[in-house]
């Protein structure tokens, strides 16, 4: 039986994991590091990839791609640009490019190329399993939930051509509850999984019945996330530079890009200790730069971005006519999660509910694919037509020729596949020795028949 493994890809990094010895675990690349930044830099005839490339960013910043899977759904007309960050991408021959310049002249480089890239090594990163062949590598594949099926499948094939044979490609917010074996208890409740991105903001309700998953509904806020905090704690960095030269030495690109890889950096750093110290080597005239800023004085001049993640929230639960009391458990995902300040307005947000971040936010999803990975059954020579495919509707069983005819849902809509469930429920017969007639049926909303199986 062949090896699956859970990839989850975001706009800021690929992870990697696995499941052996009967737990899930994420995978290390060659620089010991589990999240591979999603980074690559071409600059001249040199081509550097997720690590190398972030250590590098600050003297490569205006040739270097974020390998953003987000942007293969990019609605562009052909010839027409978008500015991204820090590169311009364009759609050229029908596919989504990144424009660079190089000795004065345009060099266009296909989005599914550059995330191609950061695959090829993370494949590389799977095959340092011992347990891994040669030949494609089984995954199930998390993706984005407001991802449409388009983008899905353009994902998807990306995926399969740098080293990977996709299995099944469920929804990140139904994965993240598999690593806090929700869907293994017996509990039923309202669970919202709250996603915050690089520039985007996911907000997911999911309701659980006896560990059976039915998506509620989502939204997808776009404009705000991570990057803000980023550009805030530049802001603080350029106020320090000041009082440190006693002039404004950031009006250049190359000390503004050093002073942002140094602001990420914080921001990393400030989750995990109180005060974080910021060294800049060689900033400005061969002179270094070095401050220390507290985590006060980051959750001070970040409260109003705080507040903004959070502000979608209600108007969001009342559109499903819902309210926070509603919600029994909430799930962090994304590095933006691991903040302190964060968890604990999320926490005074539902005072009432379980908060869960305890495993770490930046590897909930993939750890959740790995999972999801382990319930197939994978051998070499598996084809993709034999495997299932997720559901997108409810599943449920329908009994006739009852005192009361009922329905019950057997499978809620996006819940991964496969899954093997145990359901317990009471009929009770209209006449003694009549038959009853069980069913399964698809329904596209709870109790509206589409279809039989």
């Amino acid at each position: 039986m062949a090896t699956v493994f859970g990839l989850s890809l975001g706009n800021h990094q690929g992870v990697i994991s696995v499941f052996k010895n009967g737990r899930s675990e994420v995978l290390a690349n060659e620089s010991g590091e589990r999240e591979t930044p999603m980074l690559v830099t071409y600059k001249d005839d040199t081509i550097l990839v997720g690590s190398a490339a972030k250590g590098a960013l600050y003297r490569n910043f205006q040739y270097t791609a974020i390998a953003m899977p987000s942007l293969l759904g990019t609605d562009l007309n052909e010839n027409e640009e978008k500015k991204v960050s820090n590169i311009t991408i364009i759609k050229k021959g029908g596919n989504i490019c990144y424009k660079f310049e190089r000795e004065g002249k345009p060099r266009l480089v296909p989005v599914k190329d550059t995330l191609g890239k950061v695959l090829e090594q993370l494949a590389a990163t799977a095959r340092s399993c011992e347990s891994v062949s040669s030949g494609s590598i089984h995954c199930v594949l998390s993706v984005p939930i407001h991802y449409d099926t388009d983008h899905v499948s353009l994902l998807k094939q990306c995926v399969e051509t740098h080293g990977f044979t996709v299995i099944s490609t469920p929804p990140s917010p139904m994965l993240s509850v598999l690593p806090y074996g929700l869907d293994k208890d017996s509990y039923t409740g309202h669970v919202l999984v709250y996603d915050v991105g690089v520039n985007s903001i996911s907000l997911t309700v999911i309701r659980l019945i006896n560990g059976l998953m039915k998506l509620v509904g989502t939204r997808t806020i776009n404009g705000v996330g991570g990057y803000d905090i980023d550009q805030e704690l530049l802001s603080v960095l350029k106020d320090e530079c000041k009082r440190y030269f006693r002039k404004d030495v950031t009006g250049g690109k190359y000390a503004v890009n050093k002073l942002l890889a140094a602001a990420e950096s914080l921001k990393q750093s400030l989750t995990n200790q109180q005060t974080g110290p910021v060294y800049v080597e060689s900033l400005h005239d061969g002179m270094d730069f070095q401050c220390n800023v507290t985590r006060g004085r980051f959750e001070g001049v970040c409260q109003s971005i705080f507040t903004s993640f959070l502000d979608p929230i209600q108007g969001f639960l009342n559109s499903l006519g819902l309210t926070g009391s509603n919600i029994n458990k909430v799930i962090l995902i994304g590095g933006t999660c691991k903040i302190p300040r964060l968890q604990q307005l999320m926490k005074d947000v539902f005072s009432s509910s379980e908060v869960y971040y305890f495993i770490s936010t930046d590897h909930v999803v993939s750890l959740g694919a790995a999972l999801e990975a382990s319930y197939h059954q994978v051998t070499s020579g598996l084809s993709l037509s034999s495997t299932i495919p997720v559901t997108t509707n409810d599943l449920s069983l329908t009994f006739s020729n009852c005192v009361t005819p009922a329905s019950v849902v057997l499978l809620g809509k996006h819940t991964p596949l496969p899954v093997c469930k145990t359901i317990n429920t009471k009929i009770e017969v209209s006449e003694p020795g009549r038959p009853v007639i069980i069913a399964i049926k698809e329904t596209a909303v709870l109790g509206e028949v589409c279809d039989f199986f």
